[in-house]
């Protein structure tokens, strides 16, 4: 071991030890030492670092902040969203529970910085899969990202509709055989696109997410079929979530007839941070819900 990230208690007499350069430090508590033979198996280290055997627990539940993560949407003036361990562990269930096929290896295409991120990690890892990170340089360079594609057998990665694009002018079914799934999400799905990928990776399913960062990375989802859709759809609520058409009044607008989507359910989270007129603003409360939850508006036009 080089190089540990340790509990606080271990920190100062890891750094103590690192002061006097050992190659290698060994940092555990007495009970796990005990148990492990460090001489039967030959391990190679200078020290060994054992820690209090008392360790503070700290309760959290799904109330709890998890991270903040900024976001402008189109203002251009970045608002942190207040994200919470509930949040994604609903957006993470629901996620494992629509996709029925399994990631063998996904590739994650986003910045942390970005919300899709936190599909691609928390799904990927606790379904017990590979996550192959990939470089900005990467991203920036489709040649290079279909030799990752093809060099780890990537069976699953999502990404917004133009980069896909460009991904599918070079690939190819040979070095795209491994490919199980994809998701498309950021922008809007066109027609061509699904046309492309049904030339290219005919054999690939293909789905459409849509949800803003204030809800938790995805809200609804659809199943892109064989390019028979005139204008690819954004889908059904994902599990716990619901969405509503509204028109300025705050009615439901009929079949066929524009609306404005505001999204409630398990995803919603707690609002800006440190903008509570903001918060009060896109973050109503849910006149279909007499429990007191709340909406959110998207300010995007959707209709059924």
């Amino acid at each position: 071991i080089d190089r540990l990230i340790a509990y606080k208690p271990l920190v100062d007499e890891a750094i103590e030890l690192a002061e006097h350069k050992p190659k290698k430090v060994i940092v555990l508590n007495r009970k796990l030492g005990a148990r492990i033979p460090f001489k039967k198996y030959d391990v190679d280290y200078d020290a060994l670092v054992y820690g209090s055997e008392e360790v503070d627990c700290v309760s959290v539940s799904g109330k709890h902040p998890l991270y903040v993560l900024y976001t402008s949407g189109t203002t251009g003036k970045p608002k942190g969203v207040g994200v919470t361990h509930g949040n994604v562990a609903h957006s993470t269930c629901a996620r494992l529970d629509y996709y029925q096929t399994r990631a063998s290896s996904f590739l994650l295409l986003s910045s942390i910085a970005f919300d899709s991120s936190v599909a691609g990690i928390f799904g990927t890892l606790c379904q017990g899969s590979r996550l192959v990170l990939s470089t900005e340089d990467a991203v920036l360079d489709p040649d290079t990202l279909v030799q990752i594609i093809s060099a780890y057998q990537i069976s699953h990665l999502l990404t917004v509709p133009s980069l896909y694009e460009e991904i599918l002018q070079k690939i190819s079914y040979k070095k795209g055989n491994g490919l199980k799934q994809i998701i498309v999400a950021g922008e809007p799905c066109r027609k061509n696109l699904v046309e492309l990928h049904d030339i290219h990776l005919p054999q690939v399913e293909l789905f459409n997410e849509y949800g803003p960062t204030e809800t938790t990375v995805w809200s609804s989802v659809y199943q892109c079929n064989k390019a028979n859709d005139h204008v690819i759809p954004i889908g059904r609520p994902i599990p716990n979530t619901q969405i509503y058409l509204l028109d300025m009044q705050w009615n439901p607008v009929p079949v066929g007839v524009i609306g404005e989507l505001y999204i409630g359910g398990e995803g919603l989270t707690r609002g800006y941070l440190n903008r509570a007129d903001v918060t009060a603003e896109c973050y109503i409360p849910n006149l279909f819900d007499h429990a007191g939850s709340r909406l959110y508006r998207t300010g995007d036009l959707a209709r059924y």
